[in-house]
């Protein structure tokens, strides 16, 4: 039993938090008042870890999660990076190097959740690597290559919970893509302002570099949050080329559109509020069903907003992730795809900007490096100017490169 754990006062109090997690959540019970003391002194200086919870490591769950705000009570004033690295078995998606963004009390960009076995959960089909903020390498699931619900093999090559700019970076390998030598990812976590835990709320944005080297086709996939409105600088129109009609057969029929990529794509995703019935699929508040009791509908509207540099005259795609009936979802999903001959390298730099009201970031463009390289081995660099007169020079290069 837990008790038996902290037998004694002394194994109690040098388990603070074992000591909290019996004081706040399992009690008393038959523990004799004398040890109870003890456990519940030890307990005292320990915040909730689950309110305050900082940027950690679970390495067996295979993820790690770079968090801001830790002292903050109100969730609304927390920003959070999740990322995705490891190995799970059972019941498991095609998600390895997936990550999510979660600001302002809600989740910005999040996995679709779902099940294999419940059509009722969502389609397409949450399992696949394309629902995911991944790169999907042929078309095919990036997993163990046996059962569809096993991942990859994944890890993690460093965590840098640095204050104001925390980055994490994992690599990959996958049975079902053997022609990939090169799965790379490498996330930052950038502060603006740290807010102060109370009224005034963490500003921040992700850097994002995914590398890849190999096969013939690389897609870029990104979601943001459950949205009423979508906007791109792609040009999107109806699908009609057979490469689109056939990657976006899966989603909602009817909201399957394409265009060309710019030197920088910008795409926007708000955050639905609006109750309405779309295409036959009754569509709740989402940001009322996520902050519950914190919900404010005189607050700032909220978006997602993201940009991919660096990929002029890729094919840009989208079309609707959908559940009419469990989850209740009708948003794009957003796709930028390079082809080329066998053994293509790639680099997918990116930035992801949460905010509430105006966007913070006054500017940003990607800057030529000097000797940079090419393909998935090249350095990167991207400017950010946001509105609290904070210039921000971004790198991205392999360490022996």
């Amino acid at each position: 039993s837990a008790v038996s754990i902290v037998s004694g006062p002394s194994a109690s109090c040098s388990l603070p938090t074992l000591a909290w997690a019996l004081a706040a959540k399992i009690g008393q019970g038959a523990v004799p008042q004398k040890e109870w003391d003890e456990i519940v002194k030890a307990a005292a200086p320990v915040s909730d870890p689950l309110v305050h919870s900082v940027s950690t490591v679970l390495e067996g769950y295979g993820m790690a999660t770079l968090e801001e705000g830790i002292e903050a009570t109100d969730r609304r004033q927390k920003n959070a990076l999740m990322f995705r690295f490891g190995v799970a078995s059972g019941h498991a998606h095609a998600d390895t190097l997936d990550y999510e963004v979660y600001a302002h009390g809600c989740r910005m960009s999040s996995d679709l959740g779902g099940r294999e076995a419940n059509p009722k959960y969502g389609k397409p089909n949450c399992l696949h690597t394309f629902v995911h903020n991944v790169v999907e390498v042929d078309e095919k699931n990036f997993n163990g290559g046996r059962a569809q619900n096993t991942t990859a093999d994944g890890w993690m090559e460093a965590f840098k919970p640095f204050a104001g700019a925390q980055a994490v970076l994992g690599g990959a390998q996958a049975e079902s893509v053997p022609q990939v030598s090169l799965y790379n990812r490498a996330l930052m976590q950038v502060m603006c302002d740290p807010g102060n835990g109370r009224d005034v709320t963490p500003t921040g944005y992700v850097f994002d570099v995914f590398r890849v080297a190999g096969g013939s086709t690389h897609t870029w996939c990104f979601h943001g949050c459950i949205s009423k409105k979508f906007t791109t600088n792609a040009g999107l129109q109806p699908a009609t080329s057979d490469v689109a009609k056939k990657y976006l057969s899966r989603h909602l029929a009817g909201t399957a559109v394409e265009g060309t990529a710019p030197d920088q794509l910008e795409a926007t995703w708000l955050l639905r509020r609006a109750e309405e019935t779309l295409n036959e699929i009754p569509l709740k508040n989402a940001e009322k069903r996520i902050l519950a009791e914190l919900y404010d509908e005189a607050a700032p509207r909220k978006f997602t907003h993201v940009t991919l540099f660096g990929q002029p005259g890729a094919k840009v795609m989208s079309a609707n992730f959908y559940s009419r009936d469990i989850r209740q979802y009708n948003f794009p999903l957003l796709y930028v795809r390079r082809d080329g001959p066998e053994g293509l390298a790639s680099t997918f730099v990116s930035v992801v900007e949460p905010y509430a009201g105006e966007p913070f970031i006054a500017g940003k463009r990607q800057l030529r490096v000097e000797g940079a390289g090419a393909g998935a081995h090249q350095a990167v660099a991207v400017e950010v100017v946001t509105r609290y007169g904070q210039t921000d020079l971004l790198f991205g290069a392999e360490a022996d490169g």
